[in-house]
């Protein structure tokens, strides 16, 4: 049996493993013969480019959903280690256990993250990479939208600094 093991389950992840059962099933491969496994350490595929939008705790759809049906195995677990010389992968387990898996192909599609600036002001800044930070955006905007005007309330919080006389 070969093994094809996919970390990450994001778009790349996802799109890898389903496109390596298509092309399994495409050149009459056995399905007894392949077994895709896919490693991620969430349940759900985040719609990221869409976080940006209202309610975006609601962007997201269940992993097993999408891979169950065609047969892709999934392992809640965040890849520790690879040994490319063994072929295998260590990965920690929800349940703090250590998961060795073997591989034949692999396929690192681990993502990104958005790096936070070392500059001043960067605490006021919001993103929209993770479910959580697109959840505070959202709140933020909320609590906003509910506040009663104030004098400045439009001012960049740098400005005020500038135009005030003790920064002259």
């Amino acid at each position: 049996m070969k093994n094809i093991l996919v970390i990450g389950g994001g778009f790349a992840g996802v799109w890898s493993a389903l496109g390596a059962v298509r092309t399994a099933r495409e050149n009459g491969t056995d399905p007894a013969d392949i077994q895709v496994t896919l490693v991620s350490s969430g349940d759900d595929l985040v719609i990221r480019p869409r976080l940006y939008e209202a309610a975006p705790e609601s962007m997201r759809v269940s992993l097993d959903r999408v891979l169950g049906p065609v047969g892709v195995r999934r392992v809640a677990a965040t890849v520790t280690s690879i040994d490319t010389e063994a072929r295998s992968v260590v990965a920690l387990g929800r349940d703090a256990r250590e998961i060795v898996l073997p591989y034949d192909r692999l396929v690192l599609a681990a993502g990104s993250q958005v790096v936070r600036p070392e500059l001043r002001g960067a605490e006021h800044l919001f993103d929209v990479d993770t479910m959580g930070a697109a959840a505070r955006l959202d709140n933020h905007l909320r609590r906003a939208a509910e506040q009663q005007p104030f004098e400045g309330q439009f001012t960049p919080w740098w400005w005020s600094e500038q135009a005030s006389p003790a920064s002259k």
